[in-house]
């Protein structure tokens, strides 16, 4: 009802990273694996090529940074072993074949199996994995570390045929007749051409043909000089592996830096290592002797408006021709899927790629359903595993004869906006250990690290745990909370409530709550009520200050209240005092706010922000309000008790509990002292947030100082007001 935390929301395959970071932060690691692979079956893979649109969406990096939830999830990849997926609870006879073993079609076999079907994966290439496998470097993503996920996905009851290409060793049409629905997955792994002069001379390589061989084991004679055309992902690990294997390596790009589609990080990491960039740059023709390309004839360029893709149109500037020499020349201008096997009925959009429904993944032809780079272009690798298991879905709603209907990966469209009181604490992002530039040029070891044990734990408590709830609400396709929850607040089990507060006290991020409690809901951010809860420990410290410690109070001894003959006496004066507690308290704070704003003298920003910002000051000196005002109940005649100090109400977790002790330091005349120390660390505490409060307000120290003196004045006044109650 409240939505779901903007990471999961913005994942395309719906993984619920709020969950299983939850789970990291509990070092409950297995169960945060199955949480992964849910909607993800390639988690360390995931955890390492990952565009990351989930940490783009981060409420965390509106503060500092936000959480590394790829490299999260690469921990738990890298860190928690499945055997074997548990068997699914019904099998299926129907048939189900996937082409191609890429991120998509595997997805699609995985989930399939979990469902009981038994799909039959074609590959054409003698290994498994598609461009995950052939197309991007081992520095990466270590084969190792894919073999043991395909494996997995293998042991699901995936069915895999490599070394078969479809249209060669068998035909579309034989598929149709042996399987009762078919998923086309086939990557884009055709190199198009520059048509350019010279670009069919020896020693002229397409990018994605010569990171197979390399991948593939084989052995590659690049010279001593290499040059790679492009700008993409592909032309970037294409340049950092020749660098690898000896050569001195330049890009030349038609465009700038700004414009390059590759992973920024990458750019960076090739550049460190020595790559070349020849910006503003672009190929003319390809030149060479005997029949081998020996350099390239390049042109200065200067960007002109927007063409179609929404960048700047590349346009030479005449005169500026010069020689560039190779040995070897990579181009990389983008790939394309080889589709030429599908009939002619099948829709096929001017672009080469298949024509589909993209809410269900039906193409036009029943029980034939596609996604991926065969779809879409070539495409980021989460986008894939998200049209793989969308696919599944159709498909078996196609098969059981149920009506196809659009499938949603996540469990609703709406994001909550709840921020806990966590976001006013700044803490730097853990960053992952990197491998030395000096020790990558002769290898293909790993170049980023995963997290260690405690690096995961630490960063995992950074997640500001957005979501409704990150550790029991996770929800699924049907929209459901967890196993005890239907819904938010009724129970499922067995629709009874015993009133034993576990979930109050165990609910880490305070998300349960009576309804007695004021509770933040999609509209108030949680941290408000942090704040709200410090201002009723101000007013109850007060109250029961002066009712019983204080020189105006009236009632000394409660049991004797009905015996005195004074009930409504009683209630009428306890009624006034706390109708004046609850409205000349916040009347008074929010005066010293609006002098705060005055002082300021920034008239755009809400004076409620301001007053809720700064609201947080009262947590600190209301908590040692409260414990002031409990230290006098520490009985200092015969068998002494400790008395419970907590937040009012049972509302948090009780700090001391309740204990008989033979004997007590605290004497009557030191309490007074022992109330003015806690009251005093009280104020500096709360002065001291108030500050960083009016930084993050105002964004400027001054302005902050300014602000802050009201606001430093109130809560002085409210101290004094203490000072006088408890020293009666």
């Amino acid at each position: 009802e409240h939505g779901i935390a903007p990471c999961r929301s913005a994942c395309p395959a719906g993984v619920d990273s709020s969950s299983y970071i939850a789970l990291i932060a509990e070092k409950k690691y297995g169960r945060a694996l199955e949480v992964i692979r849910e909607s993800m079956p390639f988690p360390s893979s995931c955890g390492r090529i990952c565009t990351s649109p989930c940490e783009k969406a981060c409420i965390r990096s509106n503060q500092d940074e936000s959480v590394a939830i790829r490299e999260l999830k690469k921990f738990i990849g890298d860190n928690v072993t499945m055997e074997a997926p548990p068997p699914p609870d019904v099998k299926r006879s129907e048939k189900v074949a996937v082409i191609g073993s890429g991120p998509a079609g595997l997805s699609c076999a995985y989930y399939l199996a979990k469902i009981g079907y038994e799909p039959i994966v074609y590959e054409s290439l003698p290994v498994l994995g598609g461009m995950l496998k052939v197309g991007i470097p081992t520095y990466r993503l270590p084969k190792n570390i894919l073999d043991q996920e395909i494996d997995f996905i293998k042991k699901s009851g995936v069915k895999c045929i490599t070394n078969t290409t479809i249209g060669k060793d068998i035909t579309f049409e034989e598929l149709r007749s042996r399987y009762q629905s078919i998923f086309i997955a086939v990557g884009a792994s055709v190199s198009r051409r520059l048509k350019i002069e010279g670009e069919e001379l020896k020693n002229v390589v397409n990018a994605v043909q010569f990171l197979r061989r390399v991948n593939l084991g084989e052995k590659v004679n690049l010279g001593a000089k290499v040059i790679v055309i492009g700008g993409g992902d592909t032309a970037v690990d294409a340049a950092r592996t020749a660098k690898r294997l000896g050569a001195d390596v330049e890009i030349i790009y038609r465009r700038s830096r700004n414009e390059m589609t590759a992973i920024p990080q990458e750019i960076e990491a090739a550049v460190e290592e020595g790559v070349k960039m020849h910006f503003l740059t672009s190929p003319v023709s390809i030149l060479g002797e005997n029949n081998a390309a020996t350099s390239v004839l390049c042109v200065k360029i200067r960007l002109g408006p927007p063409d179609e893709t929404g960048r700047p149109t590349p346009i030479p500037i005449k005169g500026s021709e010069y020689l560039e020499s190779a040995d070897m020349i990579i181009t990389a201008s983008g790939q394309y899927s080889d589709i030429s096997f599908l009939p002619k009925e099948l829709g096929i959009s001017t672009a080469g790629t298949i024509i589909i429904n993209h809410q269900t993944m039906e193409t036009n032809l029943p029980g034939v359903f596609s996604g991926g780079d065969a779809v879409s272009g070539p495409d980021v690798f989460v986008n894939a595993v998200a049209a793989g298991r969308k696919a599944a879905i159709s498909i078996d709603r196609y098969l059981r004869g149920k009506q196809i209907t659009p499938v949603f990966l996540h469990p609703t469209t709406q994001t909550t906006e709840n921020i806990p009181v966590a976001m006013n604490k700044q803490e730097k992002r853990i960053k992952p250990d990197y491998l030395p530039v000096k020790f990558r040029h002769d290898n293909f070891k790993e170049v980023e690290s995963a997290f260690s044990e405690h690096q995961a734990w630490r960063e995992s408590k950074r997640c500001l745990g957005c979501g409704i709830c990150g550790h029991c609400y996770r929800g699924n396709e049907n929209g459901w909370a967890c196993d005890w929850f239907q819904t938010t607040g009724s129970m499922d089990r067995n629709n009874y409530c015993g009133l034993c507060m576990e979930c109050v006290k165990t609910c880490p991020h305070d998300n349960i709550g009576l309804f007695v409690r004021p509770f933040a809901s999609e509209t108030v951010v949680k941290g408000y009520d942090e704040a709200w809860k410090g201002f009723i420990m101000l007013t109850l410290a007060i109250v029961y200050s002066i009712m019983l410690l204080g020189p105006w109070g009236t009632v000394k001894d409660w049991a004797n209240v009905a015996e005195s003959g004074q009930v409504l006496n009683f209630l009428k004066y306890v009624g006034i005092l706390w109708c004046s507690a609850l409205v000349l308290l916040p009347s008074i704070y929010y005066c010293f706010v609006r002098l705060s704003k005055w002082l300021s003298q920034r008239q755009e920003i809400p004076t409620k922000q301001i007053f809720l910002g700064y609201a947080f000051t009262l947590i600190p000196l209301g908590l040692m309000a409260w414990i002031a005002f409990s230290v006098p109940l520490v009985m200092v005649n015969g068998a002494y008790m400790v008395s419970v100090i907590s937040d009012p109400m049972g509302w948090g977790w009780d700090l001391l509990g309740t204990a008989h002790i033979p004997w007590t330091p605290i004497y009557p005349e030191f309490v007074p002292h022992i109330q003015m120390i806690l009251m005093l660390v009280g104020l500096y505490i709360a002065v001291k947030s108030a500050y960083k409060i009016g930084l993050r307000l105002f964004q400027d120290k001054q302005t902050a100082l300014k602000s802050l003196i009201p606001i430093a004045a109130f809560l002085l006044l409210v101290t004094l007001v203490f000072f006088r109650l408890f020293a009666g």
